[in-house]
């Protein structure tokens, strides 16, 4: 039996045969697709400036560079933010090129200026550290750390027995929380730092620590007030005294947003190297940060030295740099005790040259793996032995 579909979809059935063939439809009366229209080169160039820009602002935000010539975080940043522009200025421009020859082309023009200034950051950085190679500058990491002879017997005054302190940071921190525990309006939400620093306050020994918010949840119910107290540990006595603070503090490393403190001494102060952050108290009981503030003397990054420090009130925010000529006499904790053994054992091992550090070492010494701190005329001071 025959059936004639007629014309349709192309299909004709042959009316002697019955067999049926297909046509291509003709397609000459159909509507063309509208070519696909690239975006302009200005509008590409300047959404490529906004994400970089974005990305740029993100990075800075949760990263932290710090914005200085001495402080590799700064070239990694310069070079990412060059290849965030070259890739979105490639994606957003399209794909104009006839072949892979010629786009290969155009990507190597849109991306002439940001490969010279990765190449300049890489060459800067290679030149500025050869530059401070212990090889070229032995004597001047020996000079980083003034060295002054003196006599212990005579520098150290002696102290009473109820003077010597009798405590570590594991056992500061032990009495910390077993205070705490006994506090019902805090053990819940707060928990006691890992780590307590050593001051003179009000001419004693001791040990202050803050609190840290249990977790987010926890943070999220009491940053409006802020934490409410810090811990004094006597390391004499072990007696254990719990600060309270009206308007509690507000800037502290358990804050999130930019209340978190290194995010807060970041934004303030972008161009300045941190090296260590301390927690301290002033003879009335106001709780500060203090952020030791570093550079780097020989090449562009060797020879790391203290130049100074930022004070931030922890309950305010407020905060000012000041020169170590400058800082006042209640702070004890600026130059951190590695720092101190390291410039010693440059000068113990470079003061008569590189080549002595390595063959003959007349002369050479270093601190021993052992320190200690101890308080006298207002301050907290540092000894070791060496060898």
């Amino acid at each position: 039996m025959k059936f004639n579909f007629g014309n349709f979809g192309g299909f004709q059935q042959d009316p002697e045969s019955g067999e049926y063939s297909w046509t291509p439809p003709n397609r000459q009366n159909s509507r063309p697709k509208k070519p696909r229209r690239a975006m302009s080169a200005g509008k590409s160039a300047v959404l490529s400036i906004v994400i970089t820009l974005v990305f740029g602002f993100l990075y800075f935000y949760f990263e932290l560079p710090a914005l200085n010539i001495h402080s590799g975080e700064l070239y990694i940043f310069i070079i990412l933010l060059c290849l965030v522009w070259c890739a979105s200025s490639l994606i957003l421009g399209g794909f104009r090129a006839s072949s892979v020859k010629e786009y290969v082309g155009v990507a190597r023009k849109k991306a002439a200026v940001p490969f010279y200034i990765i190449c300049l950051c890489a060459l800067v950085a290679v030149v500025g550290s050869v530059i401070g190679w212990k090889l070229f500058r032995a004597k001047d990491y020996a000079a980083l750390l003034p060295i002054e002879q003196g006599d212990f017997a005579t520098d150290v005054a002696e102290i009473s027995f109820d003077q010597i302190p009798m405590l570590d940071d594991a056992s500061a921190n032990v009495l910390a929380t077993r205070r705490l525990g006994e506090l019902s309006d805090l053990v819940s939400q707060f928990e006691v730092n890992s780590e307590s620093y050593q001051i003179n306050y009000h001419g004693r020994p001791v040990r202050v620590t803050y609190l840290n918010y249990g977790d987010v949840f926890k943070w999220w119910n009491n940053q409006k007030n802020g934490i409410p107290a810090y811990l004094v540990i006597d390391m004499v006595t072990q007696e254990v005294e719990v600060a309270r603070i009206e308007n509690g503090i507000r800037y502290s490393p358990s804050e999130y947003f930019f209340r978190d403190l290194d995010r807060h001494l970041r934004f303030n102060y972008p161009t300045l190297m941190f090296s260590d952050v301390n927690f301290e108290v002033n003879e009335d009981g106001e709780p500060y940060w203090v952020a030791s503030v570093i550079t780097k003397k020989i090449g562009l990054f060797g020879g790391e030295d203290v130049t100074g420090a930022v004070l931030l009130n922890a309950v305010t925010g407020e905060s000012e740099y000041l020169e170590m000529s400058e800082i006042p006499q209640w702070v004890d904790r600026v130059a951190t005790a590695d720092l101190i053994n390291e410039q010693y054992n440059y000068y113990g091992l470079y003061q008569g040259g590189f080549w002595n550090s390595l063959f003959g070492q007349s002369g050479c010494t270093e601190v021993t793996a052992l320190y200690n701190y101890i308080a006298q005329d207002d301050d907290v001071w540092m000894y070791t032995g060496v060898t």
